[in-house]
């Protein structure tokens, strides 16, 4: 079987304050420094089916559920999607996710060690029943330290 192909940031990519989702950025996970930890959850209502796609290369030290103000993270129950290959635009990715339930109270979150912080996050909700394996991303891309950005050079 394929792996999916799921909707890169073109056309079905939500960019700047029209994201559905609420992210939040922990620059230290647990009390330990060397952690970060990215939580999303939607603005409004709920949504189930969610999925995170990170870069292959990524090892993630934890992903699931976190309550609002706990600061852990807990295996979600239903649907497990872990390590699962996808393609994300033209970058191969693994998928983490489940059927659980989030909402305002209830967030999906990912957490790895910053020295391996991977160039972007994305994340979004499976389409079960109209397109099955269909999922339109979004997505956060981080900037190592010391990384400057600079104007492209002339003709390209």
């Amino acid at each position: 079987m394929p792996a999916p192909n799921l909707a890169p940031w073109g056309r079905n990519m939500v960019s700047g304050a029209k994201t559905r989702f609420s992210w939040h950025i922990h620059a230290s996970y647990a009390g330990d420094r060397e952690l970060m930890a990215v939580e999303v959850r939607p603005q409004i209502g709920g949504v189930m089916n969610w999925r995170f796609a990170v870069p292959t290369a990524t090892t993630l030290t934890a992903w699931g559920l976190m309550q609002t103000g706990s600061g852990r993270v807990k295996p979600p129950k239903r649907a497990l999607v872990e390590s699962k290959k996808a393609v994300l635009g033209n970058r191969e990715v693994l998928l983490y996710g489940a059927a659980d339930r989030l909402s305002e109270g209830m967030a999906a979150c990912v957490v790895f060690r910053k020295e391996a912080m991977p160039p972007f996050v994305a994340f979004g909700v499976e389409e079960v029943t109209d397109h099955p394996g269909a999922c339109t991303m979004e997505r956060i891309t981080f900037v190592l330290p010391g990384e400057e950005m600079r104007p492209a050079e002339e003709g390209t």
